[in-house]
């Protein structure tokens, strides 16, 4: 049985061929025709495998959404468990419990929270030192594109390239 690969190299054969002789013999014909029809059956074969591939896919990202969901519930009910179990040791003034299998233990933290109009004080009262900048430069392909078309930019690092996409309805 033919590959895809193999057909289309013999489909090119017969045609470069073809363009040496001076006309297409009937054995040439019925050749190509063999060729082109066994190439149009293996495309469709392979269309099928793509959509079954795609179909998968679909699958398998349901099942990550799915999942997903699933994780979010349990990191929630967690939350909740390790909040309750806090709340109820420090309420009892119960800092550390010891038992044959766990020990649980309360220990103090210090976290700094910053308000959103933390930035714009720091900014009023030259405190700019308490603030990390962080810019992301990200190319405008739209305006890019338009001014290629156009003929205004000339930049070897940006180009229209054209591509050929696959479609199978």
């Amino acid at each position: 049985m033919s590959t895809l690969y193999d057909i289309a190299n013999e489909y090119a054969e017969i045609l470069s061929n073809c363009c040496n002789e001076d006309g297409l013999s009937e054995e040439l014909i019925d050749k190509l025709e063999n060729i082109d029809e066994t190439f149009n059956e293996k495309a469709n074969n392979v269309a099928l495998v793509i959509e079954e591939l795609k179909a998968d896919c679909g699958k398998i990202n349901n099942e990550i959404d799915r999942l997903n969901s699933r994780l979010a519930v349990k990191v929630k009910n967690l939350r909740r468990l390790e909040a309750y179990l806090k709340d109820k040791m420090i309420y009892i003034g119960k800092n550390k419990v010891e038992t044959p299998i766990h020990t649980i233990s309360i220990r103090k933290s210090v976290k700094t929270e910053v308000s959103d109009q933390f930035i714009d004080w720091a900014i009023e009262n030259q405190k700019e030192n308490f603030i990390n900048k962080k810019v992301t430069y990200t190319p405008n392909r739209m305006l890019i594109r338009e001014e290629i078309e156009k003929g205004n930019l000339e930049c070897p690092y940006a180009q229209l390239v054209e591509n050929q996409n696959l479609i199978i309805k």
